[in-house]
């Protein structure tokens, strides 16, 4: 089922299958936000209980093995609305019997879509409902419309990043972290975008300074500012001709191709004490 968040501003609907996006529009009737009908068939997903891939889509705890695809399970589970207005609804996931073959620990997920005049504003609530301590990571994988207007193509676009950068992308092979780092920007605070810059997977980054990143296409003008200053790590992603970009703010990353599986040990990893809460937000703003 779809809901709608509506001001002078802005018109955003919502799935409850993965509290997913489904359409950011302008009062202008621009869409913002990637469909879904390319060569990626999401549009949104919220990424829980991790972050990236798993080596070899497993994971160890308390001398027990688990397994996870990419991302978790939070992004194919139905939520249930437990609030909701024009401008604000929250979504909310909890543990079951399902989720707990596969993942140890009792939780409450909820996710809070707000309208704050031009901005969007996605909260997360991850709350330790069990009795032992939790391990999670969390983060988001919005894909923006690139290019967004008529005869305008991927390479008239570029994110510019709130500070100058000299920063690595983290190489990886077949979805798992090689440890090497190449560099991706100089003394500089914009990426302008080609598909090449893709051909072996998502640029990720983890020293970078900026929590702020704006996509505007040059003849446009037009374009989204993703502020996430609550995210440490940040993925930016699409696949060749995919008409589409994402900008990712992650809480966690993906598993080394060296890493021994360990739940605890996991790079990014959040560990958090019983009835605890753990908040992260990151806003939109399209233009």
């Amino acid at each position: 089922m779809n809901y709608s968040l509506k001001n002078k501003f802005l018109t955003v609907e919502i799935a409850s299958l993965g509290a997913e996006l489904q359409s950011i529009k302008t009062a202008d009737g621009t869409e913002y936000l990637y469909d879904g009908s390319g060569p990626w068939a999401n549009r949104a997903i919220i990424l829980f209980p991790i972050v990236g891939r798993l080596k070899n889509n497993e994971y160890t705890y308390r001398g027990k093995t688990y397994t996870l695809d990419i991302h978790g399970f939070a992004r194919d589970m139905e939520f249930t609305v437990k609030k909701e207005s024009d401008t604000k609804i929250t979504f909310t996931l909890c543990d079951n019997e399902e989720t707990l073959k596969n993942y140890p620990f009792h939780f409450q997920l909820d996710i809070i879509y707000e309208l704050n005049g031009d901005t969007l504003s996605v909260k997360n609530d991850v709350k330790n409902t069990g009795k032992d301590e939790m391990y999670f990571s969390i983060g988001a994988h919005e894909g923006y419309r690139c290019p967004l207007m008529p005869g305008e193509d991927f390479t008239d676009y570029q994110i510019v990043f709130e500070k100058k950068e000299n920063v690595g992308r983290r190489m990886v092979d077949k979805q798992l972290f090689t440890g090497e780092v190449t560099p991706v920007m100089t003394d500089t605070d914009t990426l302008n975008l080609n598909y090449n810059l893709f051909t072996t997977d998502a640029i990720f980054l983890s020293d970078h300074k900026s929590r702020k990143n704006t996509l505007i296409g040059k003849k446009s003008k037009k374009g989204v500012e993703v502020f996430f200053p609550d995210y440490p790590m940040l993925g930016i992603w699409t696949r060749p001709n995919g008409g589409y970009i994402c900008i990712e703010p992650w809480y966690g990353i993906g598993d080394s191709i060296y890493h021994n599986g360990e739940l605890t040990k996991k790079e990014g990893i959040i560990r958090m004490e019983a009835g605890k809460t753990f908040t992260c937000t990151h806003t939109i703003r399209p233009f």
